[in-house]
């Protein structure tokens, strides 16, 4: 599965039913390896979205959820927060983080 941009305007729609997962990111220079990270495991994961938002472009998310380093990453379940990492996360540590929040 693909991992699709989300925005202030959108955040709700996309990530409030099934299982989502949001890496807040800003470019400066750690955002790409996080991504690339995000997009192996969406194609392990299929049944789980995947989006990434730029937190430079998008404060009132970022703000509401207090992201404040990059990348943080959300696992939201039908709307509901399930957790947040901060920090870059491997591929294995990142599928093993989302499958035990979900469970």
């Amino acid at each position: 599965m693909a991992v699709r941009p989300t925005s202030d305007q959108t955040f709700e729609t996309d990530t409030n039913h099934g299982i989502a997962v949001i890496d807040f990111w800003q470019d400066i220079g750690n955002g790409a390896t996080q991504a690339a990270v995000d997009k192996a495991v969406s194609e392990q994961l299929p049944d789980v979205n995947f989006f990434v938002m730029d937190v430079m472009q998008n404060h009132t998310i970022a703000n509401r959820y207090q992201i404040k380093k990059s990348p943080t990453i959300m696992v939201k379940k039908n709307g509901k927060v399930l957790g947040t990492a901060v920090g870059y996360r491997p591929k294995e540590p990142l599928i093993a983080y989302i499958n035990h929040l979900i469970k």
